[in-house]
């Protein structure tokens, strides 16, 4: 969610992800810190708009899941409120390292969600999200997906998301952040 109140994230992500056309596999994913910078507040007649870094670690414990190597991932967040609705567009580019053997590519990334606030504490949303190609042959991805939050703390929230992308690949991710 786009919030003035927060500087930034901390993320991990724990899942199972089931391809259509070959072995399923799970495991810890890496970490994610998402510093960010509240540019322009939101107005009645204007958006809000935040400038994020998010620095991927390389922690995954199955390389099907993470590349064991660092990213780089630049991006704006513009966001309006419309009553309980939030409605968001992300675009940035990510400089990916390519592990040894590997020739990936860096990718332009794009999301657009829509969250509805239920409660204080209980968020409903739905993204749409795209990539460019991440190597050569290969096409860039487009993904949806439904996921809940739920804040237990000011600084703490649990989620869980399920998606479903251009590749057959369902998903089910569960995971927290850390707000700060």
């Amino acid at each position: 969610p786009l919030t003035p109140r927060g500087a930034g994230q901390v993320s991990t992500i724990a899942g199972t992800t089931s391809p259509k056309d070959s072995a399923s596999f799970e495991g810890v994913g890496d970490l994610e810190i998402t510093p960010s910078y509240m540019l322009f507040e939101e107005r009645p007649t204007t958006p809000a708009i935040v400038l994020s870094f998010k620095l991927k670690v390389p922690t995954a414990t199955n390389r099907e899941i993470g590349t064991g190597e660092f990213d780089y991932y630049p991006f704006i967040i513009i966001g309006k409120t419309f009553g309980d609705w939030i409605v968001n567009a992300n675009l940035g580019y990510n400089f990916i390292t390519s592990p040894p053997g590997e020739a990936l590519r860096d990718q332009f990334i794009y999301d657009l969600s829509v969250e509805r606030v239920v409660t204080h504490d209980l968020s409903l949303f739905a993204e749409i999200f795209g990539n460019t190609s991440p190597a050569e042959g290969e096409k860039g991805t487009f993904s949806g997906a439904v996921a809940a939050e739920y804040k237990l703390s000011e600084h703490y929230n649990v989620f869980l998301s399920v998606g479903y992308d251009t590749d057959k690949v369902a998903s089910l991710r569960t995971g927290f952040n850390i707000e700060y």
